[in-house]
């Protein structure tokens, strides 16, 4: 048993020097996402313990006492069954080789860096597409490739029959792209992104001039509204919205500007703040259509039928 009273290291100079990848790596070894470990701490006839890329950070999951992700400093606790203040001295001795701050720093460090192994779409990728008539070279246009995304030399997600991985390069030199998993078992591990900030999803191919422009909420809709002869484009959140700079240029640029947003409760409530906010048009799916975005209604309805209610909105909107 550890008996530190008082830690020398603060909470906020422990975070800024050692990671949860570093924790998780020196007490584990080798790991990708969603691996699986035996429980240090108990004797396991299964791994019951994973680590998992989730919301923004890698995080520890004991499924054999508590399904909630925690954080590195808990594993320590944990892994000693010590306490907080105890973890942090503990965890900076073992991970640095140091006891105090007052000596030299000699923390493990890796590159801090996120990159992908790109490839082209295999079958079983390019069928995901095909379900919304979405062809190979329309996924070639729209720069959709395919293959495993890196975060610290650690591997987020390789793509994999069941579990496919999507990556939008936007940008090979910067880099700037998105990966997407759109049968990740929970909607924070969906998507892994690189370099977006002040991007705008299908920006870079917009007309010049243009009738009408729709701003959805993914860049599977873009790819949708495209198909269909609209022009489109996609912040990366429902929670952002065009800067007022870009939207003077689109509006210099495009007679009619559509908010096309998913119709549960988030997407009609910011539909309806951004159209009303900046003088602009929108359009939700119909409730009764069963389906939230224009991509899940090609599926299951086509095309013409998705193009016949946007016409019907136009004309109940004058503009037709």
């Amino acid at each position: 048993m550890y008996t530190f009273v008082e830690s020398e290291i603060s909470v906020e100079e422990f975070k800024k020097e050692i990671s949860n990848e570093d924790i998780f790596y020196y007490y584990l070894g080798d790991f990708e996402n969603n691996s699986w470990f035996s429980a240090p701490w108990r004797n396991d006839t299964d791994p019951s313990l994973r680590i998992s890329y989730y919301n923004n950070s890698w995080v520890w999951v004991d499924f054999g006492e508590d399904p909630r992700p925690k954080d590195g400093i808990s594993f320590i606790m944990k892994y000693y069954n010590i306490s907080f203040v105890e973890a942090l001295q503990q965890g900076w001795k073992d991970i640095t080789g140091l006891g105090t701050k007052s000596v030299k720093k000699q923390v493990i460090k890796h590159n801090n860096k996120s990159y992908c192994n790109i490839r082209n779409l295999l079958p079983f990728e390019i069928s995901y597409w095909e379900s919304a008539n979405i062809t190979l070279d329309d996924l070639n246009k729209f720069n959709v490739v395919s293959g495993e995304i890196r975060h610290n030399d650690i591997i987020w997600h390789k793509s994999k029959e069941k579990d496919p991985l999507f990556i939008y390069m936007w940008d090979k030199k910067t880099p700037i792209y998105k990966g997407y998993r759109p049968f990740a078992p929970d909607p924070r591990l969906k998507f892994y992104s690189k370099n977006i900030t002040n991007h705008i999803q299908g920006w870079d191919l917009l007309p010049e001039k243009g009738n009408i422009l729709i701003i959805t909420k993914s860049y599977k809709d873009v790819i949708v509204w495209y198909k269909l002869g609209y022009p489109a484009i996609a912040p990366h959140s429902e929670n952002m919205f065009i800067s007022p700079f870009d939207l003077y240029e689109l509006e210099s640029r495009f007679k009619h500007i559509y908010i096309n947003y998913d119709n549960d409760d988030t997407g009609v409530k910011k539909s309806i703040q951004y159209s009303s906010e900046h003088n602009l048009k929108y359009f939700n799916l119909p409730i009764s259509t069963n389906c939230k975005d224009p991509f899940q209604f090609v599926v299951c309805d086509g095309y013409d039928n998705l193009n016949n209610l946007f016409l019907e909105k136009q004309k109940r909107d004058n503009i037709l």
